[in-house]
């Protein structure tokens, strides 16, 4: 055959290698990547209603696993109802059976928390100090997850953690033992996974601790146990502050898989109340996490007493997670563009994502002066919780923040000035965005509009009180050098009060807390200036 003759044939060959091509790209796009085979989903309160309506949202989101955490259960003891910590009466065992079983029914596997040491047997405690190296102590904790498992053998797999419990065993003050902090970790680990391995269930380690020391015993101890052993860390150090660099343990365990912990619940950012939105956050986050081997999944914890992400303006940031884990290639610009789209509408979605994507820069503006920590947990901090935090931060830092908490430790005036303009600005962005909010104003649902309106006015509120907390709070610390500052301070301790009263009856467990709260602080504030 002459070779022009084989052009036609050449050319139909490529264009079906073409087709192929496309073809399998699209398809990847629209499926989670083989690599990240865990997506799951943290929930925390036992609502029963809410937990399977969240169930029922999962799919829209691939996720394939529901961990059951904290208001839930938080030790396995609690299943029973003999835990000394508090529970339902009667346990809470059937509850969760029976969420494991709609869950189940959805497709979805279940994991239950569990928080160790907690609730031993008084014979292993001597003046209130567990002794890990009393004969019988590790058959017996073996023994409690096997006996668990056994009567409920629904749950697919355990988490555990470290820290937040009973008996923390790298803190020699709860626990006595010969062993090192790292063969703690080990041993105790090593026990449970025996249960787990019996009754092949899934069992994953989380790595939250508070300090860098300890989080090195938990990696060694983590690297003498068996690699079927899954390893869960936050994306960042120790608790959720935004400014915090990636966790130093991604990628850290060559032969582990290893799960990236998300906050969806906004814990430290304003608890989903108010809009802080950041696929570009999300974005940055995951796929530094993703470029690790060993990384194969996500948790997402969705609520946190009570404050849920989904079904607000928040759930963008879950929206991130799914879409950057079908397709790692996607921008934040194109993630918010789809979002806006389906969720308000494609005539709206420019205006939406204008008003929405400033809410990351306020919110930070407002809780974390210079990107130290200061809020707690979303609420406002009293002088001395503020001040005994601004340093946190150079624990996960090389020197980096030393000099930014330095000044915010001990201020001058340009220092006040500089962290006062930062809440100005956040105060002026707020008002701008109520002005862009009024232009959506009959071109989205109602419910929606109305939804967001009150999400902003509460920020606004929110920024209001947080400027006047912190010229306080930056004001008494500058009284020795400047005292003609105290009229100052006396006016915004004055402007917290106002603001309080101002505070709804239903507010508690929002942003800046509830009015009781506030005076409290703001008399606090008060006692110290007239000491001064």
């Amino acid at each position: 055959m002459p070779v022009f003759e084989l052009i036609p044939v050449l050319i139909m060959i490529i264009r079906n290698i073409t087709l192929l091509v496309a073809l399998f790209v699209c398809n990847s796009i629209l499926i989670a990547s083989p690599k990240i085979g865990i997506r799951s989903w943290q929930l925390h309160s036992l609502d029963m209603d809410y937990c399977k309506k969240v169930m029922d949202k999962a799919p829209d989101y691939d996720i394939n696993t529901i961990v059951f955490s904290h208001e839930m259960i938080w030790n396995t003891m609690q299943l029973y109802g003999t835990s000394r910590r508090k529970t339902e009466k009667g346990g809470v065992g059937k509850k969760l059976q029976e969420l494991t079983e709609y869950a189940q029914s959805k497709n979805l596997k279940v994991w239950i928390w569990t928080h160790e040491l907690a609730d031993v047997p008084d014979e292993y405690i001597k003046n209130g100090i567990v002794q890990m190296d009393t004969p019988g102590f590790w058959h017996w904790l073996e023994d409690r997850y096997i006996k668990m498992f056994i009567d409920f053998p629904q749950f697919d797999g355990l988490m555990m953690t470290f820290h937040e419990t009973e008996f923390k065993i790298f803190d020699n003050t709860e626990v006595a033992s010969k062993l090192s902090m790292p063969d703690r970790f080990s041993k105790l680990i090593g026990s449970i996974y025996k249960g787990c391995k019996k009754y092949k269930k899934d069992f994953i380690v989380r790595t939250f601790v508070y300090e860098p020391e300890e989080l090195e015993w938990l990696k060694q101890g983590l690297d003498k146990v068996s690699d079927e052993i899954i390893v869960q860390s936050k994306c960042i150090p120790h608790d959720w502050q935004p400014f915090y660099p990636h966790n130093p343990l991604i990628g850290a365990f060559k032969n582990k898989r290893q799960i990236i912990e998300f906050d969806g619940s906004s814990e430290y950012t304003g608890r989903n109340h108010i809009p802080y939105t950041s696929p570009e956050y999300f974005s940055f986050r995951w796929k530094y996490a993703m470029k690790s081997p060993e990384v194969v999944g996500y948790n997402v914890r969705l609520n946190h007493a009570n404050f849920d992400a989904l079904f607000t303006p928040n759930e963008i940031n879950i929206y991130t997670l799914s879409k950057i884990t079908q397709n790692p290639e996607i921008t934040p610009e194109a993630i918010w563009s789809d979002w806006a789209k389906e969720r308000y509408g494609v005539d709206s979605s420019r205006e939406i994502i204008d008003l929405l994507q400033p809410s990351f820069d306020i919110v930070n503006k407002l809780l974390f002066p210079q990107g130290v920590w200061f809020t707690r947990h979303s609420w406002l901090p009293s002088f001395e919780y503020a001040n005994s935090h601004i340093s946190y931060i150079n624990k996960w830092y090389n020197g980096e923040y030393l000099d930014i908490t330095e000044k915010l430790m001990n201020p001058d005036m340009e220092t006040f000035s500089i962290v006062l303009g930062e809440k100005d600005e956040a105060v002026q962005l707020i008002q701008k965005s109520l002005w862009k909010l009024l232009s959506l104003q009959g071109k989205i649902d109602k419910k929606d509009y109305d939804d967001l309106q009150e999400r902003y006015t509460l920020l606004l509120q929110t920024g209001l009180i947080w400027k006047s907390h912190i010229t306080a709070f930056m004001g008494l610390k500058l009284l020795k050098s400047h005292p003609e500052l105290k009229p100052v301070v006396q006016e915004a301790i004055n402007n917290i009060k106002v603001l309080a009263s101002k505070i709804p009856d239903n507010q508690i467990g929002k942003p800046v807390a509830d009015s009781d709260e506030i005076l409290k602080i703001s008399k606090g504030f008060e006692e110290l200036l007239n000491k001064k």
